[in-house]
């Protein structure tokens, strides 16, 4: 059972994954144009509405007060330098569309929109890839290790600090596995450390059983995840590697003995990884 249900998720992860560098929208969405220049991507109502605030600018500009609102409306503030008088709704809207512009662009990382994003990795634990941007974590993030880790001293207990959940970006025609940071999906490739503001989160639940972590070499262990994909086309699996007084999550391919993350600008190549794999009854975030 427990194969069966990882050669599905493989499936799932190992088929078409796409991105492309521009600033298109992706279907559904248009761009604002609130001001020149404004390509953030936002739905054909909002961008009438942002029309139609435009053309009545003029009329919403306190006469007695050069520079402010009359009342009932504020600033929209779509960028530092947009002072068009607008309700408070239309505001919240034109900040809520910007935080999540990224997402909504053609080049933004998004599974081929045939295939499902959910497997299941054992009888009781399920999968699922959620899209985020701009730092955001969901429920139930998949914990992939720490910025600093550290035992101490005769005691069982360890001290951590700055938690690095599990994310996958796409970058020159592949799919990567990396760790939230900040703002960003941060992953290492090509020898370098590369920033994706738009990509996606490994989800999990459970009523029993969990996840773990395995150590394993250059073969990844019966039952360890891919999330990913090579640029030759090869399944990418999630690992992690302890490096600079932390664990890092990462990406290893099949027959590669080191896992790969972004640290401090580079791609770090390190060996002894241990590989994401379904358990029963332990913690997912188990060192």
């Amino acid at each position: 059972m427990w194969r069966k249900a990882i050669i599905v998720l493989a499936a799932l992860v190992s088929g078409a994954m796409q991105t492309q560098a521009d600033d298109r929208c992706q279907q559904g969405y248009v761009w604002r144009e609130a001001f020149s220049g404004d390509h953030v991507c936002v739905t054909p109502a909002v961008r009438q509405q942002a029309a139609d605030d435009n053309s009545q600018a003029a009329a919403r500009n306190d006469p007695q007060r050069p520079g402010f609102c009359i009342q009932g409306y504020v600033w929209r503030e779509a960028n530092a330098n947009d002072h068009v008088c607008v309700t408070p709704a239309t505001r919240a809207q034109a900040q809520a569309d910007n935080k999540a512009a990224p997402g909504r662009t053609a080049g933004a990382f998004q599974l081929d929109p045939g295939l499902p994003r959910k497997g299941l990795t054992g009888p009781n634990v399920t999968i699922e890839w959620m899209s985020g941007s701009n730092g955001s974590v969901p429920p139930r993030a998949v914990l992939g290790g720490w910025e600093k880790w550290q035992s101490q001293p005769g005691s069982t207990d360890v001290q951590t600090d700055g938690p690095l959940y599990v994310c996958r970006a796409g970058f020159d025609g592949a799919v990567y596995i990396g760790k939230i940071v900040k703002n960003n999906c941060n992953f290492g490739a090509e020898g370098k450390e590369h920033l994706a503001s738009s990509y996606e989160v490994m989800t999990w639940k459970s009523a029993a059983d969990s996840l773990g972590w395995q150590r394993s070499g250059s073969a990844p262990p019966p039952g360890a995840l891919a999330g990913g994909r090579s640029p030759a086309g090869h399944d990418v699996y999630i690992c992690r590697i302890p490096y600079n007084g932390g664990i890092h999550p990462g990406w290893q391919v099949p027959g590669r003995d080191a896992c790969s993350i972004g640290f401090g600008g580079d791609e770090v190549q390190r060996p002894g990884m241990s590989y994401l794999v379904p358990q029963k009854g332990r913690p997912y975030d188990d060192p």
